[in-house]
């Protein structure tokens, strides 16, 4: 198994590609399959993380079920754009095989995510504690209740949340359709970059934006403020 990280050329959106390799009779496996695609639609990649095990422990129908599974969390996570055209083949193997094999994905995970890359991580803190903590306190007081903001005009109104990596607008927002003259460029751009996530201008998934004031301005289509415009129930600034 390899994962493939770079920036899309199209739009300039952090970009993963799940593969798998296996021997081949020229001698290459993995690392021959990763530079074949120095000469296709891949080649902007950077970086490259390798899955393996020792002594090639599976075979071609646990490969195929790992790489469904791997394709599956990145693109629930949101984190990247996933570059697959299609989502592969899940395999078909045996429940305790699975069990073995859901534990091995769980390992690597933990593992990929150590060196940097949260690809198979919710982009919303609160969802990976809600997965986590199962406590009696934290149904009374559900975590992913907490801490939403929101920011809403005559034509737009969106639900955010600030996380360790930026700021969340929240599946089920309702973005502005058309920009201010003085809406900042960049805001078309990510619109576009964002089409997989939008239907009518409505959220269909969580985006993740680098700070509040990204985030405003993708929602509002104007020249915003991020910590003045989002707000909770309270009408707490989101910079309190």
């Amino acid at each position: 198994m390899y994962l493939l990280f770079g920036t899309s050329d199209q739009d300039d959106r952090t970009t993963v590609y799940v593969g798998q390799a296996r021997s081949r009779l020229n001698g290459n496996g993995t690392a021959g399959r990763i530079i074949e695609h120095d000469n296709d639609r891949l080649d902007y990649y950077t970086h490259a993380v390798i899955i393996t095990t020792s002594e090639d422990y599976f075979g071609p129908t646990e490969i195929s079920y790992l790489e469904h599974k791997f394709y599956c969390l990145a693109v629930e996570s949101g984190r990247y754009l996933v570059a697959n055209g299609n989502s592969p083949s899940r395999g078909n193997v045996t429940e305790e095989k699975q069990a073995e094999l859901d534990e091995f994905i769980e390992f690597t995970t933990i593992a990929v995510g150590s060196l940097g890359y949260k690809v198979f991580e919710p982009i919303d803190d609160a969802k990976n504690i809600d997965k986590k903590d199962s406590s009696s306190e934290s149904k009374a007081n559900p975590v992913s209740n907490n801490n939403i903001l929101s920011f809403s005009g005559s034509d737009f109104s969106a639900k955010g949340r600030q996380t360790s990596d930026g700021f969340v607008v929240l599946s089920g927002s309702r973005i502005r359709k058309d920009q201010t003259i003085s809406c900042p460029p960049s805001r078309e751009q990510k619109v576009k970059s964002h089409q997989d996530a939008l239907d009518n201008f409505i959220t269909t998934k969580d985006i993740l934006f680098s700070s509040p004031t990204t985030a405003a301005v993708f929602v509002s289509g104007r020249s915003s403020n991020g910590l003045t415009s989002w707000k909770n129930s309270k009408m707490l600034l989101s910079k309190s």
